[in-house]
C-alpha cells in the first residue's frame, strides 16, 4: 500500500506538466456548488472514529489513538452524533450512492482517474470539503463493515457466517505477521484525514479578517481542488487495490518476463520487508530472490495432506539435489480458510507438515496475498486436492498440475512441462516396470532373471490363502519359477496391515514392509489415469488407460485379483474367482502352457471363462475438472453409470 504522496508521484506520471492545467480545469469543471452550507465536521469525527476503532489495537498509535484516551474519543463521537444526526440523514443517500459507485467501478475494473472524476461529478453541488468527507464516509462504511465482521469471527456465529459468504479473512490471530500492511494502510488513512482537516480549516477561516482573494490564502485555495481530487482518488485506490492485484496477476502471466521474480512476488508475497519463505533443509528464512530463474513447482494444498504424499515427494526432491542438472525448487503454498480463527491446533498441524518438507515453504499461510489465493482457486482451480503448478524460469505456467507426472516418473519428468509429459507418454508402453516403477527393486531383478511374477491384491485373506497356495502348486507343475508380491488395496491401511501380518507369519508370498509403498502404488495408478485424461486420451484406443482402469476396477470390487507376468510385457490378468477357477482346471490348458508358454496359455483359458455378465466398479477420488462425463468399462467397452460416493474413512 502506498502513501498519498507516493501515489501522487507515481500516478501523476500519466499527466505531463503541460497537462496539469488541463487536469485542474477538468476537476474545476465538475464543481458547481448550489450554495448550501454543509457542516461536515461531525460526520468527519464519526468517520475518524470508525478508522480508529476498526484496525487492530497494536496499530492505533499511527492514527493518534491511545487506550487511555478512549473516553475522550467516546465523548467527541457522542457530540458528533448529536450534532450531525440531521446532516447525516440529509447526506445518507449521496454517501450510499458514492459507496456503491466506488464498489462497482473498482470491482468492475474501471480506471482510478475515471472513477474519481465520476465521484466529483456525483458530488458537484457540494463544497470541496464536503466532497472529501462524503467519499471518506463511503469508504468508512466498507472499511468498518469489514473489520466489524473480522473482530467478531471468533465469538459471533452470525459474523462467522457472513465472513464465510464474503470470504473475509481472520486477521486478529496473526496481525503481527501482517503489521507492514496494516502500517501502510494506516498511513494512507492518516494522510487522507490530515488533508481533509487542513481543507476544513481553510474553509472555516474568518473571512471578515482574512480575504480569500488575497495571497497567501488565495494561492492556498487554488490547491484545494487538486488536493480534493487526490484524496478522493486515494479512497478509490484503496477500494481498487485487491481487484487490481488480481488483474495484475492475470496480466503478468500473459506478458513475457525477464525472469520469474515479479510473478513469484505477486503470488507469494509482494513486499520486501520480510523474508517470506522457510527453507526446509537449513531451517532458515530466505527471500524469494533465491528462486530467481529456476523452474519452480508450487505445491498447493490445505493442511489436510497425507503424510505418504509428502514422504514420496520429499524422496524425489532429495534425489534431485544430488543431480545439478535438475535445476528446480519446490515451494509449499498452504491454502487456509481466512474466515476461520487460526488456533494452536492449526499452528501445530502447519508446523508438523512444514517439518516434513526439505523444500521451501511459505513462512506462514497468512502471508499469502489475497489476490493470489483468488487466482489459485479461480484460474488454477484448486479446491481440495493437492496440485503442483510448474512455473518455468520466466514464471510462465509450464504445467497446471505436474503432480501426476512427478509421482509417475519422478525426476525423469524434469522440467515438468506439459510437453515433457506428452513426450514421456509417447515413449511409454504397458509393462511391469511402469506398473511397479522402483517401489520394489526386487521385481526388476526378477525380470532380468527370467522369472514369472505375480502381482496380486485384495483384502479377503481367505481368498489370498487359497490363491497363493494354488498358484505355487501350478507353477511347480509347469516347471517355472514364480514370485508372488502382495500390493494390498487402496484406502485400507488397517486391513492391509493385518493381512501383511498373516502373509508374513504363514509365508504366503512376498510383501512390502513400508506402508507408504502401498499408498504409492495405488496413487501412481490414479495419476496415470488422470494424466492420460488431462491430455485427452481415449480409453477405447489407449492400451495403458485400459489396463490401469481394469486394475482400478478390480480394486473397487470385493474380490481379490491378480496379474501374471513373464518379462516386461507378457501378461495375463483376472478377478479373483476367475483366476482360481482357471488354476483349478490347469489340466485343461496344461498342454497349451507347455507348447506356447504359461502366460499365453493362461490368458487364452481366461478368455474361454469370460462371460458377458459382470459388474465392475471404478472408484476414483474427486479431482476438480479431471473426470470426464463419459467413462467406458475396461472389460466390455460400454459406458459406465456414474454415481456419487461420499466417503469418510479413518482406516
Amino acid at each position: 500500500m502506498t502513501s498519498p504522496r507516493q501515489m501522487i508521484k507515481g500516478d501523476r506520471r500519466m499527466f505531463s506538466s503541460s497537462d496539469d492545467s488541463t487536469m485542474l480545469k477538468q476537476i474545476q469543471g465538475t464543481h458547481a456548488p448550489d450554495g448550501r452550507d454543509v457542516d461536515v465536521r461531525p460526520i468527519l469525527d464519526i468517520v475518524e472514529d470508525v478508522f480508529r476503532r476498526a484496525v487492530p489495537r497494536t496499530h492505533h498509535d499511527a492514527l493518534g489513538a491511545h487506550h487511555e484516551a478512549d473516553h475522550v474519543l467516546d465523548d467527541k463521537v457522542s457530540e458528533a452524533v448529536l450534532e450531525g444526526h440531521g446532516m447525516l440523514e440529509a447526506l445518507s443517500f449521496i454517501i450510499q450512492k458514492v459507496s456503491c459507485e466506488i464498489t462497482c467501478k473498482c470491482s468492475g475494473g474501471g480506471d482510478a482517474h475515471g472513477t474519481t472524476m465520476s465521484l466529483l461529478h456525483m458530488t458537484s453541488n457540494y463544497s470541496w470539503d464536503a466532497k472529501i468527507v462524503i467519499s471518506l464516509a463511503a469508504l468508512a462504511i466498507t472499511y468498518g463493515e469489514f473489520w466489524l465482521v473480522v473482530h467478531l469471527i471468533a465469538t459471533h456465529p452470525l459474523a462467522k457466517s457472513v465472513a464465510l459468504l464474503k470470504q473475509l479473512p481472520d486477521l486478529g490471530e496473526h496481525s503481527n505477521a501482517l503489521k507492514s500492511r496494516f502500517d501502510a494502510l494506516t498511513s494512507l488513512i492518516t494522510a487522507m484525514l490530515d488533508v481533509t482537516k487542513r481543507i476544513l480549516e481553510f474553509r472555516l477561516l474568518p473571512h471578515q479578517y482574512i480575504s480569500p482573494d488575497q495571497p497567501p490564502l488565495a494561492i492556498a485555495m487554488t490547491h484545494i481542488p487538486t488536493a480534493a481530487y487526490w484524496t478522493i482518488r486515494s479512497v478509490v485506490a484503496y477500494e481498487k487495490k485487491h481487484a487490481e492485484a488480481y488483474d495484475n496477476l492475470i496480466r503478468l502471466f500473459d506478458l513475457p518476463q525477464h525472469d520469474n521474480i515479479r510473478i513469484l512476488k505477486h503470488l507469494i508475497y509482494l513486499k520486501d520487508d520480510i523474508q517470506p519463505l522457510h527453507q526446509g533443509s537449513t531451517k532458515t528464512r530466505v527471500h524469494i530472490e533465491t528462486l530467481r530463474r529456476k523452474t519452480t513447482l508450487l505445491l498447493i494444498s490445505d493442511l489436510e495432506v497425507a503424510h505418504e504424499e509428502i514422504m514420496i515427494l520429499d524422496h524425489i526432491y532429495r534425489e534431485s539435489r544430488a543431480r545439478p542438472e535438475l535445476h528446480y525448487e519446490i515451494v509449499w503454498v498452504p491454502i487456509v480458510d481466512h474466515s476461520i480463527s487460526w488456533t494452536d491446533e492449526h499452528q501445530h498441524r502447519f508446523e508438523q507438515l512444514q517439518s516434513m518438507m526439505s523444500w521451501h515453504t511459505l513462512h506462514h499461510p497468512r502471508l499469502l496475498e489475497p489476490a493470489a489465493m483468488r487466482y489459485i482457486k479461480e484460474v488454477w482451480r484448486f479446491q481440495k486436492r493437492m496440485i503442483l503448478v510448474a512455473l518455468d524460469p520466466q514464471g510462465k505456467v509450464a504445467c497446471p498440475n505436474a503432480l501426476h507426472m512427478m509421482l509417475i516418473w519422478g525426476n525423469i519428468a524434469f522440467p515438468f512441462t506439459a510437453m515433457k509429459e506428452e513426450s514421456l507418454w509417447r515413449e511409454e508402453t504397458w509393462r511391469l516396470e511402469l506398473l511397479v516403477d522402483s517401489i520394489d527393486p526386487h521385481i526388476l531383478d526378477w525380470i532380468a532373471q527370467g522369472k514369472h511374477i505375480c502381482v496380486y491384491g485384495g483384502e479377503d485373506i481367505d481368498w489370498i490363502r487359497r490363491f497363493t497356495t494354488i498358484t505355487r502348486q501350478r507353477a511347480r507343475a509347469a516347471g517355472i519359477e514364480m514370485e508372488l508380491v502382495y500390493v494390498g488395496k487402496s484406502n485400507a491401511k488397517e486391513r492391509i496391515r493385518k493381512n501383511i501380518s498373516i502373509i508374513h507369519n504363514e509365508q504366503l508370498s512376498e510383501y512390502w514392509t513400508d506402508p507408504t509403498s502401498y499408498w504409492y502404488f495405488w496413487t501412481r495408478l490414479e495419476c496415470m489415469l488422470y494424466s492420460k485424461m488431462q491430455h485427452g486420451d481415449d480409453v477405447e484406443r489407449d492400451r495403458i488407460m485400459q489396463e490401469v482402469m481394469t486394475i482400478l476396477s478390480y480394486d473397487g470390487s470385493d474380490q481379490g485379483w491378480a496379474t501374471i507376468w513373464f518379462g516386461s510385457a507378457e501378461m495375463a490378468r483376472s478377478k479373483g474367482d476367475n483366476i482360481l477357477e482357471c488354476f483349478s482346471k490347469y489340466e485343461e490348458w496344461e498342454e497349451n502352457a507347455r507348447v506356447n508358454g504359461f502366460v499365453p496359455a493362461l490368458r487364452d483359458y481366461l478368455l474361454q471363462l469370460h462371460t458377458p455378465h459382470h459388474c465392475n466398479r471404478l472408484i476414483l477420488p474427486g479431482v476438480e475438472g479431471g473426470i470426464p462425463e463419459k467413462v467406458v468399462c475396461a472389460e466390455c467397452g460400454r459406458p459406465m453409470e456414474k454415481y456419487f460416493m461420499y466417503r469418510c474413512c479413518t482406516d
